[in-house]
């Protein structure tokens, strides 16, 4: 919930051109009109789920919140560490976690729920991802800021990827919009724009993941230094 409160701290609270600096890591946006078409959106899905996330850490009232199982799930990338299951429409939707997961780091274990919790509240999809978890089962014991530069550097080659035919991520996605009714909707057939980059990026729940570590990352790195002293 802190790196989600302070995400949107740092929409409303920053200048332009810090947040241009910071998105421009994960958007197709240089400039303060390209933010201001993209920053309502943003608030208003980082908002929704600090308001349903909420509702999990007072413990109302969703039964049986989370549960925890002790094997792995077989997905196509490999074994999942968490999964939300149930009907979109259901109160007895839940996340699983892993124990897998559970041994990694908290920002790992954050980043991981956050993951999950973006499918359950704002309907994201994996369009791909960034391998957060992946690297600290390779680098047990990473902390917050390893992460985040990590998570920044997967994002930031997506976002700057052109759309062309040797190219995987967009040529894929073009690929996809057949049986994809969101990419569809955005007519991608023959190339995608920023402005089209930026609503897919806004639908991929890693990205969601590395927008809200990245701004967030300033108020984390205060908080860490006042532990300091």
């Amino acid at each position: 919930m802190h790196i989600i409160t302070s995400a949107i701290t740092a929409l409303k609270t920053e200048n332009a051109e810090y947040l241009v600096d910071i998105l421009s890591l994960h958007f197709a946006i240089k400039t303060k009109e390209d933010l201001s078409k993209i920053l309502p959106d943003i608030l208003q899905k980082l908002e929704e789920m600090k308001a349903q996330i909420g509702q999990y850490c007072k413990g109302i009232p969703r039964e049986n919140q989370f549960a925890k199982i002790r094997d792995k799930f077989p997905s196509e990338e490999g074994s999942a560490l968490a999964l939300v299951v149930g009907a979109l429409d259901s109160k007895y939707r839940r996340l699983f976690l892993t124990n897998d997961l559970l041994k990694l780091s908290v920002p790992s274990i954050a980043t991981t729920v956050i993951h999950e919790l973006s499918h359950h509240f704002l309907r994201t999809k994996d369009y791909w991802y960034n391998n957060y978890a992946m690297y600290e089962r390779q680098k047990p014991k990473s902390n917050y800021f390893e992460i985040h530069d990590r998570v920044t550097f997967a994002e930031m080659s997506y976002v700057n990827e052109p759309d062309g035919k040797n190219k995987a991520i967009w040529s894929k996605l073009r690929a996809r919009s057949a049986e994809d009714e969101f990419l569809r909707s955005l007519c991608i057939e023959d190339g995608i724009g920023n402005e089209q980059k930026n609503k897919i990026i806004m639908t991929n729940a890693d990205s969601i993941v590395a927008i809200i570590m990245s701004l967030s990352h300033k108020q984390i790195m205060k908080d860490e230094d006042a532990r300091r002293v």
